[in-house]
């Protein structure tokens, strides 16, 4: 039909398995088929029951549009709450996985949110309803970041922006992406909103002051909010991650902890 060939913004969550590599060199060619095909099989399955529309299924990942082909206003709150959904499903495969080949597959998802051409491309028996834009490829990108920071589910500013009143994030990094995006502000998704508890919420805000004061080069009170960002029991393996930056940057740098230095840092996004 001609008015799915449109300019529209759009909320695209991609998911994948982002450590196909080194799992393509520890298990046989028929495991790694099996674990890929049962990847593909929940993730899929479940965010086409929620309203997402398949845009990729293969064995680079699934991608998903919120707000496509059927016009919806509210696509990255729709969006994140998907996601929201589909992180306690995404630990469970990796369990499942890691008991069942003793290998366990690093797992992703990336919301991103932008203006995007809608419509059908391909030819003959290749055609398919689709979208084109610079969110695709930032959110296939973004979604490689989860490796570095132990994260699971990742937001672009856009989304964040669109979907703020409705969730509950942590702030992340600047990142910049050439040619595609600027420098710009990313999250972690925690929850939707009112959904942390008031130790979750008391170590949240502990943990954004202390990302603001690395961005200032105030190393020592960074470490001392996001110490107070530990929540007993929890393998917090973003909070991990930014210790260990905020230690290794006051060590490089010659005053040590006690001194203020100029940690803007900006994370250059590439293809992968």
């Amino acid at each position: 039909p001609p008015e799915l060939t449109v300019r529209r913004e759009l909320t695209v969550l991609n998911c994948r398995v982002l450590n196909y590599g080194e799992l393509g060199s520890q298990l046989e060619p028929e495991e790694l088929e099996k674990l890929s095909a049962d990847f593909l099989k929940v993730v899929a399955e479940f965010l086409v029951s929620k309203g997402g529309y398949l845009d990729t299924c293969n064995e680079d990942g699934v991608r998903v549009l919120f707000g496509f082909p059927m016009t919806d206003d509210q696509h990255a709150v729709t969006a994140c709450q998907v996601a929201v959904e589909l992180r306690q499903r995404l630990i469970n495969l990796t369990n499942e996985m890691d008991n069942r080949w003793h290998k366990k597959p690093a797992l992703g998802v990336a919301l991103t949110s932008g203006e995007m051409t809608c419509g059908l491309f391909g030819v003959g028996d290749f055609q398919y309803y689709g979208a084109v834009g610079e969110s695709l490829d930032f959110g296939h990108r973004l979604c490689s970041l989860n490796t570095v920071y132990g994260s699971l589910l990742l937001l672009g500013p856009r989304t964040f922006h669109l979907a703020k009143d409705a969730i509950e994030v942590r702030p992340m990094e600047m990142v910049y992406a050439p040619k595609i995006h600027s420098v710009s502000e990313i999250y972690e998704l925690l929850g939707t909103k009112d959904s942390l508890s008031e130790e979750e919420i008391k170590a949240r805000d502990a943990f954004w002051q202390g990302v603001v004061q690395i961005r200032r080069g105030d190393y020592k009170q960074a470490l001392e909010n996001l110490n107070r960002a530990r929540i007993e029991g929890s393998d917090d393996l973003p909070l991990r991650y930014f210790i260990e930056r905020v230690e290794a940057t006051a060590t490089e740098e010659s005053g040590g902890l006690d001194a203020k230095g100029a940690a803007r840092h900006v994370r250059m996004l590439v293809s992968g």
